[in-house]
């Protein structure tokens, strides 16, 4: 995937595609464990004015801003972070209808710099939401339900609630140890129950 969007991006396509692929990539390199670059590219979203030639109620804003903050995450910078989240949360509410799951984006977002700044009861009302509105309509061994059933077993861990941790980790340790995909195996490693 990678290599495809690099390729694209050499076409020189129009400014708004420009946009969308360099978000896309930014998120595929985030997920390859390659932060640094993400963030370049993400970075590139602000060089090159995309993100300010959006209206507010744009629903790429809000996809964009989450990712942006998720690849700080991966970076260690929680503080920024949080600012990020709670951003791409507040255009998110602008941009989608309440209980649309691509609002699960933000959500998910702002549960994890919650969580990375120790702030686990915070981030399970967020993950509570992510989770309503994922699923459905995904189903329940789809990625983007598995990694929000992982980031709430560590906020109930977090919260010392183990017993309701361990009943959602014995639900999610088969689907995760069933799935092929290498985020799975991302998954496995941030369970803490």
């Amino acid at each position: 995937a990678e290599a495809a969007f690099r390729e694209a991006l050499a076409t020189k396509p129009t400014p708004f595609r420009t946009c969308g692929l360099r978000e896309r990539l930014g998120v595929t390199l985030r997920l390859a464990h390659q932060p640094a670059q993400a963030m370049k590219q993400f970075q590139s979203l602000n060089d090159e004015g995309c993100l300010a030639s959006l209206k507010e109620s744009d629903n790429w804003r809000p996809r964009a801003l989450a990712a942006l903050a998720e690849a700080q995450l991966d970076s260690g910078d929680t503080t920024t972070a949080n600012v990020t989240a709670d951003s791409a949360m507040a255009y998110a509410r602008k941009a989608f209808p309440p209980h649309h799951f691509q609002l699960g984006i933000a959500l998910f977002a702002q549960a994890r710099a919650r969580l990375a700044a120790g702030k686990p009861g915070e981030a399970e009302p967020l993950l509570r939401e992510a989770l309503a509105v994922r699923n459905p309509p995904h189903p329940a061994d789809d990625p983007r339900v598995l990694e929000v059933k992982v980031a709430l077993i560590n906020a109930l861990t977090a919260q010392s609630r183990k017993d309701e941790a361990i009943r959602l980790r014995d639900e999610v340790g088969p689907l995760l140890q069933g799935s092929a995909s290498p985020y799975a195996a991302d998954l496995r490693a941030q369970l803490t129950a």
